[in-house]
């Protein structure tokens, strides 16, 4: 059914009128060709003469400011002209800035980069970011990929690290927050969120999908039950809160095509996870220790060469693939990884949260402080 030239006339001006109301920004379209969604090719449905008495009253009707405008597009609505005009609209009054907007990245892609690093010997540095200025400066260092989770907020509000395993916020939401404050400053790293796999009031499927729209590139399983054993551990498994779900979250975030690179306690790694085509695998050694929060009791340096290398011995059967990277205990400073690297043979790399944010931060902190203090007046 079509309108008169008559009914149109009235509805521009019913139209207009209520534009006129609007205090902006605002861009409003007219597509000359015609604007029926029902048109073909050859095939026109719309009526040529309705529909200029429909633009013409609304261009005489409609009151045009700096922030209200009225556009006269040469193309029919379902041209890709006047699509582009409708975008080319939206970014006039809702203006991106280029290259402050962090985005989904192809795991193929990133698979291929870091398995060609780990093919010329460049070590792979990943490091978290409780905060956007970690994030920040951490790209400007030229770190490989940032992760984000809970342990990032509490850790650089000088709060333990372990606090993120603890019942002192929803460390999902936390996620969904901190990505406000971190995927805005990241130009073109790849951002991986660290998600709790065991929460049971979480829908996974719509949360992965939700973490891809905002920019994330990747998945990593913390908080993690494999940091916990004992009684403790046994009940939690035996309640359904298990560490199969972190795995059955890992295989999901397989299937929507992010990178997901587990986090793994030694001599506890899932041979589910294994057999995916994973890039990497986190050697958890203990909490990081150094500094003001973190951990004392830890593995000697000296040890750790040989565990990552039983560790690594039995990954690499099930997937020659993989890449390790070492993380956490008394591997804290640069001096620290490269010894792991010097004396390993199967560790590709280093992911490092408090040694990347926390323990650089207080030593500066310190140091600037102390220099201040020095001052001296007349």
């Amino acid at each position: 059914m079509r309108t008169t030239p008559e009914e149109n006339t009235l509805m521009g001006e019913w139209i207009a009128g209520k534009l006129n109301q609007m205090t902006g920004p605002v861009r409003f379209l007219i597509p000359e060709g015609g604007v029926s969604s029902l048109d073909a090719p050859g095939q026109a449905f719309h009526d040529p003469e309705a529909d200029k008495a429909l633009f013409d009253s609304l261009y005489n009707s409609f009151q045009q400011t700096s922030q209200r405008k009225l556009l006269r597009v040469p193309a029919h609505i379902n041209d890709q002209d006047f699509a582009e005009a409708l975008v080319n609209a939206l970014n006039e009054i809702n203006p991106i800035e280029k290259g402050l907007r962090n985005a989904f990245i192809e795991r193929k892609f990133l698979n291929e980069k870091f398995h060609d690093m780990k093919k010329r010997g460049i070590p792979l540095v990943g490091g978290g970011a409780g905060t956007g200025l970690s994030a920040k400066c951490e790209e400007e260092g030229g770190i490989d990929l940032i992760v984000i989770y809970n342990s990032g907020r509490y850790r650089m509000a000088g709060r333990g690290s372990l606090s993120g395993l603890m019942a002192y916020g929803n460390a999902n939401e936390i996620v969904l927050e901190m990505a406000q404050e971190v995927l805005p400053v990241v130009n073109h790293t790849p951002v991986l969120a660290g998600v709790n796999g065991t929460d049971p009031f979480c829908i996974f499927d719509n949360y992965l999908d939700q973490i891809k729209t905002l920019g994330f590139s990747g998945v990593q399983n913390f908080p993690t039950v494999g940091l916990i054993d004992g009684n403790f551990r046994s009940n939690l498994e035996e309640t359904g809160m298990s560490y199969g779900l972190e795995i059955d979250l890992i295989r999901l975030a397989h299937q929507k095509n992010f990178l997901q690179p587990p986090m793994s306690l030694m001599k506890r790694i899932p041979r589910q996870w294994l057999k995916q085509v994973l890039i990497s695998l986190y050697a958890i050694l203990a909490l990081s220790t150094g500094g003001s929060i973190g951990a004392e009791t830890a593995l000697k340096l000296e040890q750790c060469p040989s565990l990552v290398d039983q560790w690594a011995e039995g990954s690499t059967q099930v997937n020659q693939d993989i890449i390790i990277l070492v993380h956490g205990g008394p591997v804290s400073m640069p001096d620290d990884a490269q010894f792991v690297l010097d004396n390993t043979q199967a560790c590709h790399g280093f992911y490092g949260a408090s040694s990347m944010e926390r323990l650089p931060t207080e030593k500066a902190l310190k140091e600037q402080t102390r220099a201040f203090k020095k001052l001296k007046f007349k």
